[in-house]
Parts: C-alpha cells; structure tokens; sequence
C-alpha cells in the first residue's frame, strides 16, 4: 500500500512538472498557422458573434471549441490574453493524457514500471514538442484518451454512460475522436462474448457519443452553412473530392507514410519487440531484412514526401531519398512484424486480443486519415498504444534511459528552434510596423506565423464588417518590400541570440 502510494506521488509529480515545464512558451510569438487559435480567443468580448466565428473559420478549420475554452479562461482570468490561454489549455493536456495513460495500464494489468512507460509516452518528440504548441491537437486528443480510459475501467453502465457524453465532447475538439467507437465496439464484445450483435446498451452508448457533435455541428450548420468544416481544398476526401491529385496512388502514399512514420517513432523499441517475440533468428528473417532494404532502395523513388511527415526543421540535413527509403522499409517491418507476432504469440488469450484490437483501430485509424491528409500531430493518439503494444514485451532499461536522452536532445532542438522562428517573426513584424510598411510587405517565408494578423475575410457574405470583428485587420496595398530567409543584402534581418550564439533567420527584401 506505501509502495503504491509513493508510485502514485511520482506520477502526480511528473504530471504536474510537465505542466510547469510546458509554461515556458507561454509567451513565444505563434508559428506555423497555430496563432489563429489564441487570436480569437475573445469570444465574449466580440460585438457581434456570428461575424467574429465567421472569421475564425477563414483562419483556421479546426472546430472553434478549442478557443472557445480558451476564450472562457481568458475572461474568468482578464489578465491573461487569448495566446496565453490556449498555451494553458495546451500545457494542461498532460494531466488528461496522463491520468488515462494510468488508467489504460491499470485496464491493461501492465506488469512492468508504469513510471517508465509514462515518461517514454511524455518525452516522445511529437507529444512533448506539441505541448509547447497553441494547436488543439494534443489537448484534444488527450482528452479523448482520458475518457476513454474511464470508459474501461467504469464498473457501472451509469459511469460508461457519463464518460461516453464527454468523450463525445471530445469528437467536438477533433472529429478523429470518433476512432475510439471502434475498440469500444470490439470490447464490448470481448466482455459480452457476443459475435457482432448489437443490444440496447451498446446503442445507447452511441447515441450518446454522438449526441454533443451532432448538435455542436448541427448549430454550427445553422449559424455558418457548414458541417464538420468549411470548404477547402486541404480538406478534400480523395477519390470523392474534386482534386483529381488525391487518387488512390495519393492515398497509398499517405498510408505508408503514416505507418512508417509511426513506427520510426518507436524505433529502436520496435525492433526489441520483434527479436524477443521470435527468440531464434531464422534464416528467412535475415532474406526478409535483406529484401526490405534493397525494395526500400529502389521503390522510394515513386514516393513523395506527405504533407507534413517529415522531420520538420532537421529535414534538409536529410537527402530526401533516404529518409523516403527509410520510411518504406520501416512500413515494410510493421506488416513483418505483425505477422510474425500473430504466427509466434506467447500473449496470454485477454492481451492478445487486446494488443490486436490496439493494432487494427490504429491500422483503421491511419487509412481513414490517409484519405484526407498527412500530418505528425495526428499520430498523436495512436502512439500511447502502439507503446502499450511494444512494451507488453518488457524492454531493457539501458536502451529506455538512452532513448530517453536522445529525446531530450530532439527535444531541446524543436524549443530551440520554436522560439527563434517565433521570435524572429515578431521582429520583422514589429520593425515592418515602426517603419510604416507593414502594407508595402509581402510577409512571404512567415505568412504561416503572422496569418492570423492579416484581412483574409474576403471571401465571407459579411465581408465589409469581418474587419471589424476579428483580429485580421492588415492589407496589403502593395508588393514594395517582401519577407524572405536571412540575407546580407536585406533592409533589415532579424537576429536571434540564445545563450551567445547569434542566428539569424529572416530578412526585410525591397523588389
């Protein structure tokens, strides 16, 4: 009983100074589209709403639920703005994904230190890089994690029931919420021991899921004209839509992307789990390694880079073929290395059908995103458990711990490199500003930074007043000047200096 108990002290401490840690960026200038969610997070204090959302939706596409939160802290606390708001709401994910990642091992009868597995889970680069960030990605699916996870351990159908209102108010935040349906199903069957049948519980458990985002979007529907989303190429569903690009080789390449993305993630976990599941070394393992690396070298060549699955600001240390060659030879591993647990399983029977319930929602999960775009903060919700799965085969401690160093190396670079894009942003805007040609700019190399500042309300029916209602409140008049990456030859270039070193990113251009 002490013994759990000091367990249950550090996991309350790693919780909370992740949460503290995370407040570091509390006041770092937005990058990469994410300053839209902190700059309308003023809901109450618009004149009119319909306008302001209006708005919001032509600088973001994401449902406006994550600032609407933010917009609530921001006026119960009026000394907090908007982007420090959506910070907070970032930052405090990890006391939802952390209490579900408990209540999933103690559903799991995990055997091995749950502290680990914890810390992994937190120092992963996507997770812990994104609690930095104002998107709504790891707090959204962090909160569909946590209620899910009460939904397993809920001993009572009244509790199910609650908990499945609210991860239903999670599908609000992120629609791809709505995965968790699929083991649900597929548990609820494992308990009931029914093969495909449906009861009047079951149903009302997804009535009841569906209840808050039917009506979130049926509101918005009404006040807006949409449902789900506004219309935008970037959101087209392949082979359905209108881009004649996203046909099924556009998909395939997602999908691939995405599986091999995940599991590089996982590296070298994955391949630990993969030698101790097959104690001996056949020798059509070694032909199958063999053949995977010599098809990666030559089948890369018809793949291209999706979207966002790449390795951000370290990219362009990495020739591009290789990492596509890597890329197809980890999805190549994934599919040999499920087969190879399915044929050599030393699971007992209730963690095997749950390691492969776990690998068929995340397989279901990746294809169904393939369809529409590719992008690491998706992986997100998958990698707590694809984790449980590689970890139900206990890992070594020594390859845990330099891991773990390894992340706090990526780690530090991704802040490092958060900041100085931010910051540089703010600079040249703020020089733009004092000399009075914000107007004659192009913002060009940091539009993604500094869209959220701009007029993009031309396109709304209330076009005349969207000015007026949200904080896009910069035209441009004319091309004078334009942004682009450091150059000696600029009128102005930002510097950047951290800890001594100077770096300078941006520069002020005259055409």
């Amino acid at each position: 009983m002490i013994k759990q108990k000091k367990i249950n002290t550090f996991f309350w401490i790693i919780i909370i100074l992740s949460f503290i840690l995370h407040l570091i960026s509390i006041n770092f200038h937005p990058t990469n589209f994410e300053g839209g969610y902190g700059a309308f997070a003023n809901f109450f204090q618009a004149k009119n709403k319909i306008e302001f959302l209006e708005a919001y939706y032509i600088s973001q596409f994401n449902t406006y639920s994550f600032s609407a939160l933010a917009s609530l802290i921001s006026y119960l606390i009026p000394f907090l703005d908007g982007y420090q708001s959506v910070k907070i709401l970032s930052a405090s994910s990890y006391f939802f994904l952390g209490l579900g990642i408990i209540n999933i091992l103690k559903y799991y009868n995990f055997k091995d230190n749950k502290l680990i597995f914890l810390i992994v889970i937190f120092s992963n680069s996507i997770i812990w890089s994104y609690g930095f960030r104002a998107f709504n990605d790891l707090f959204s699916f962090s909160i569909g994690i946590y209620f899910f996870s009460k939904i397993l351990i809920s001993k009572n159908i009244h509790a199910v029931y609650l908990n499945s209102f609210f991860l239903g108010i999670s599908t609000i935040l992120k629609t791809y919420n709505l995965i968790f349906i699929l083991p649900i199903f597929f548990l609820y069957i494992k308990k009931t021991k029914k093969k495909l049948k449906f009861n009047k519980d079951f149903i009302k458990l997804i009535i009841i899921i569906f209840i808050p985002f039917l009506i979130f979007h049926f509101i918005i529907y009404k006040y807006l004209g949409f449902f789900l989303a506004p219309k935008n190429e970037d959101l087209q569903i392949a082979l359905i839509g209108n881009d004649e690009n996203r046909n099924l080789l556009w998909v395939l390449n997602n999908f691939i992307f995405y599986i091999g993305y995940l599991l590089l993630l996982t590296f070298p976990f994955s391949l630990v789990f993969f030698f101790k599941v097959n104690n001996k070394i056949k020798i059509e393992y070694l032909f199958f390694f063999i053949f995977a690396f010599f098809f990666s070298l030559f089948f890369q060549k018809y793949l291209f880079i999706s979207s966002e699955l790449d390795f951000g600001p370290i990219q362009k240390y990495i020739p591009e073929n290789i990492y596509k060659g890597i890329i197809l030879f980890c999805f190549l591993f994934f599919i040999f290395l499920l087969f190879t647990f399915i044929k050599n399983n030393k699971f007992e029977k209730r963690k095997l059908k749950i390691c492969l319930i776990i690998i068929f929602s995340i397989v279901c999960y990746l294809l169904a995103l393939s369809f529409v775009k590719a992008a690491q903060r998706y992986l997100i919700l998958p990698l707590p458990f694809i984790f449980l799965f590689l970890f139900t085969i206990i890992q070594p401690r020594l390859i845990i711990f330099a891991i773990l160093i390894i992340y706090t190396f990526f780690n530090s670079f991704l802040l490092l490199n958060y900041y100085i894009t931010g910051k540089s942003s703010e600079m040249v805007f703020n020089y733009l500003k004092k000399e009075n040609i914000l107007k004659k700019t192009n913002p060009g190399v940091i539009t993604p930074h500094v869209y959220h500042l701009y007029s993009n309300c031309k396109n709304t029916k209330t076009k005349n007043k969207c000015n007026d209602n949200s904080n896009n409140t910069i035209e441009i008049i004319s091309d004078e000047y334009k942004i682009d990456y450091y150059s000696e030859k600029a009128v102005y270039s930002s510097d950047v200096e951290v800890l001594g070193f100077s770096f300078k990113k941006y520069s002020i251009i005259k055409n």
